[in-house]
């Protein structure tokens, strides 16, 4: 279905812009074609995460080292991290952190949680990403000193399709959620209040 789709979306802006060369000087109307390209490029957008959500059920199992999924997810999203003017800190300890599962695809979580937190930020905003072994899991969390998830929300922010931000396909958390889930894992979230930052733990268990 997305695949199919795609096609439409793009004689949709391709039209748009056209249409908007055409009429360059007509303000108004050129403020609504700038609008259809931009919610066709919305939608390409949660057509991607869709696509993404069916390569999870094909995942690979390979042995890898979980360090190595934070280390790469962490420089993927630091140029967001810049332009939003924040600072990350990476914790990761010296030993392994053996796990079988797909790497690519626990990277994708991982930068669901990061592209969260960097939009919860302010400028001058902290994120932390700390990684540990306990009692035969590994924990990765995510936290961030941002706007924080009020209390009715949490129990919602994974569902599919919801937000509470202005922009967002709302996919990003549920994929990372049903990755860690098809690990054999989970993610946790916690919150005070809004305001008062947010901390988000991926578990997936220990692998020998």
């Amino acid at each position: 279905v997305a695949h199919r789709i795609k096609g439409p979306l793009t004689t949709i802006a391709v039209n748009a812009e056209v249409l908007a060369q055409h009429h360059a000087g007509d303000k108004p109307t050129l403020a609504e074609l700038t609008q259809i390209g931009e919610e066709v490029e919305r939608c390409k957008e949660i057509l991607k995460v869709l696509l993404d959500l069916g390569r999870i059920e094909e995942m690979d199992r390979e042995p890898l080292d979980l360090r190595r999924c934070v280390e790469r997810a962490s420089r993927r999203m630091r140029p967001q991290v810049k332009e939003r003017g924040a600072h990350l800190t990476i914790k990761v300890p010296d030993a392994p952190m053996p796990a079988r599962g797909d790497e690519s695809l626990i990277q994708e979580a991982l930068c669901a949680l990061l592209q969260n937190a960097v939009e919860a930020v302010s400028r001058g905003g902290r994120i932390r990403v700390e990684a540990d072994t306990l009692g035969g899991r590994h924990l990765v969390r995510v936290i961030d000193d941002g706007s924080g998830v009020a209390g009715p929300d949490q129990e919602k922010i994974f569902e599919p399709f919801f937000t509470t931000k202005k922009e967002g396909s709302g996919l990003g958390l549920s994929s990372a959620l049903r990755i860690a889930q098809k690990h054999g894992g989970t993610i946790e979230v916690e919150s005070g209040s809004a305001g008062l930052g947010c901390r988000f733990t991926v578990i997936l268990p220990y692998a020998r």
